[in-house]
């Protein structure tokens, strides 16, 4: 299934959205997926408002609350006896 990006905003180069193009969609074969806003999270952009369009349908996803996870740092450590 073919897809590319739509063009970044310019005044944060974060991207606009992406356009799925889908010979196996009903009617319409391209799907855009807007990233109408975003918002900053624990120092990370996260995207906030999404609208999806295929066709005359129209979905719209409005994020209230963003929360990342955090991880336990030991995760991350490797192993004493995988260590060099």
């Amino acid at each position: 299934m073919p897809w590319s990006c739509r063009p970044p905003r310019p005044e944060s180069h974060l991207p606009a959205g992406l356009i799925i193009t889908s010979p196996r969609a009903e009617g319409a074969g391209t799907i855009t997926i807007r990233f109408d806003a975003w918002k900053r999270v624990g120092g990370v952009n996260l995207v906030s408002h999404v609208t999806i369009i295929h066709g005359p349908e129209r979905w719209t996803f409005d994020f209230k609350t963003l929360v990342l996870n955090s991880a336990d740092k030991s995760l991350f450590r490797v192993p004493r006896d995988l260590r060099r």
